[in-house]
C-alpha cells in the first residue's frame, strides 16, 4: 500500500499527454525495457527508461500512483541553459506516455507532480519571464493531458518552487524561495492556492541572511510543515531549517536545527504521525554524509542520525512503505565521478549498507517513491555522450 506523496518524500535512521507550444512532441529517446505487468498483488518486474536526453536532462519527482504506474516531472536544456518542463506518467510495464512539453515565455523547469482529483494532475517549478526574473509556476493538466490552467506567483527577482503537496481540502502547497519578498537576502516563500490554481495566502519565512525550503507535508490539523536550510550571513554554514504554520498560514513555528552544516532536503509524514527528513551534513573530512532526522508535528526533533561514508555522499529525498520501511536515494563520489545510491532501512529506521548504482560519468539520484503493488521508483540524471539523459527505473 502506498502513502501518499507527503507521507512519502523523506524517511529517516521521501496519463499526462501531450503539449508542446507550437509543436509535435517526440516520443521517448528510447524504448522501453520489455516487463510483464503485474498481477494483482504481485510486484511488477524492473525496467529501466529514458525520458528525454539532452545537454542536462534531469527528472525531479517520481510520483507512484494508487492505481498503478507513476507521474514523472523535471526538465531538459540545451547548451544556451534554454529549458523546457518536461512531464509525463509511465505505466507499470515500463511504457512512457507522451510527453508534456512546457518552455513558456523563456524556459521553465519542473520539480514537481501530484495527482489531481480528476485523474490529473498538478506540475511545478518555475520559470524565466519575458520580462526577466524567474516566477513560481503551477500547471494543472487534465486526464487527456491538456495544461488547463497556467499560473505563476512572484515579483521582478528570483522566485522559485522546489517542492509541492496536496493541501488539506483542494488546491495545492508550493514551497521554494524569494527573492522579490521578504527581508533577507533570500527567504522561504510558502504559496496555499484553491481548486483552481489561485492564491489563496502566501508566507515569506527568513530573517537578514538565507532561508531556502525544499520538503513540505500537511499536518493532520490542516497546517503546513517544510524544511529545508537557513544562513546567517553569507559566510556562516548553514543549519537545517523548519518552519510549521497553520491552516490559514500563520507561522507556529520557524527554528533551526540539526549541526552546523546540515541541509534538510527531503520531508514526509511517517505512519506514526512523525515527519521524517532527508539531506547531508558537512563532514570532519570537509564534504558531506547523508543525514537524517525526525520531527514532530510541532516542529520538535525527536532524533537525528548520520549515516557516515569515506567520501561525498548527499540523501536527496526517501520513500517510506505504511509498514515504516523504506529506502532513500541520492548520489555518492566513487573516484572521479558521482553515482546513485539507494539506502535502505528497516521498520525501525536503522540504515543497511548504501547500494551503489556505479557506471562511467557524473549520475544523480533524485527521487524515489513506494509501488502499490511493491518495489521502488526511481528517478535521476545520468551521464551521456550528449550530455546527460533522464533515467526512470524500478527495482523490487
Amino acid at each position: 500500500m502506498l502513502l501518499p506523496r507527503s507521507c512519502w518524500l523523506a524517511f529517516a535512521a521521501s496519463g499526462v499527454g501531450s503539449f508542446v507550444s507550437g509543436q509535435t512532441p517526440p516520443p521517448p529517446t528510447t524504448a522501453p525495457t520489455p516487463a510483464t505487468p503485474a498481477a494483482p498483488g504481485k510486484a511488477a518486474a524492473p525496467f529501466d527508461v529514458v525520458i528525454v536526453e539532452g545537454h542536462r536532462a534531469v527528472g525531479n519527482a517520481v510520483v507512484p500512483l494508487a492505481a498503478g504506474g507513476s507521474l514523472v516531472t523535471g526538465y531538459v536544456e540545451d547548451e544556451q541553459k534554454r529549458a523546457e518542463l518536461v512531464a509525463t506518467t509511465v505505466a507499470d510495464d515500463g511504457t512512457v506516455g507522451p510527453l508534456l512539453r512546457f518552455r513558456g515565455e523563456v524556459s521553465a523547469w519542473g520539480w514537481d507532480t501530484v495527482p489531481a482529483p480528476d485523474a490529473g494532475s498538478w506540475v511545478a517549478g518555475f520559470a524565466t519571464r519575458a520580462s526577466g526574473g524567474d516566477d513560481m509556476l503551477l500547471l494543472r493538466v487534465d486526464s487527456k493531458g491538456r495544461i488547463v490552467n497556467e499560473r505563476y506567483f512572484g515579483g521582478g527577482a528570483d522566485d522559485r518552487c522546489w517542492a509541492m503537496t496536496t493541501a488539506s481540502g483542494d488546491g495545492v502547497v508550493l514551497v521554494g524561495e524569494t527573492a522579490s519578498f521578504g527581508g533577507g537576502e533570500r527567504d522561504a516563500w510558502i504559496v496555499r492556492t484553491d481548486a483552481a490554481g489561485q492564491e489563496l495566502w502566501q508566507r515569506t519565512v527568513g530573517g537578514a541572511g538565507t532561508e531556502r525550503v525544499f520538503g513540505v507535508a500537511c499536518t493532520d490539523d490542516g497546517g503546513v510543515l517544510t524544511v529545508g536550510l537557513q544562513k546567517e550571513n553569507a559566510t556562516a554554514a548553514p543549519r537545517a531549517l523548519v518552519v510549521v504554520l497553520d491552516g490559514n498560514g500563520a507561522v507556529r513555528q520557524q527554528r533551526a536545527f540539526g549541526p552546523a552544516g546540515t541541509i534538510a532536503h527531503g520531508l514526509a509524514k511517517g505512519p506514526d504521525g512523525t515527519f521524517l527528513v532527508a539531506g547531508y551534513i558537512r563532514s570532519a573530512r570537509g564534504d558531506h554524509d547523508a543525514w537524517f532526522a525526525c520531527l514532530r508535528a510541532d516542529g520538535s526533533e525527536v532524533w537525528q542520525r548520520t549515516v557516515p561514508d569515506a567520501a561525498e555522499t548527499r540523501a536527496m529525498t526517501c520513500a517510506v512503505r505504511v509498514d515504516g520501511s523504506g529506502c532513500a536515494i541520492g548520489y555518492t563520489q566513487q573516484a572521479d565521478h558521482f553515482d546513485v545510491f539507494t539506502l535502505p532501512f528497516g521498520k525501525d529506521g536503522t540504515p543497511a549498507a548504501i547500494e551503489v548504482r556505479k557506471n562511467p560519468g557524473d549520475d544523480r539520484g533524485v527521487d524515489v517513491g513506494c509501488a502499490t503493488s511493491g518495489g521502488l521508483w526511481c528517478t535521476g540524471s545520468f551521464a551521456t555522450e550528449r550530455g546527460s539523459a533522464w533515467r526512470v527505473w524500478r527495482r523490487l
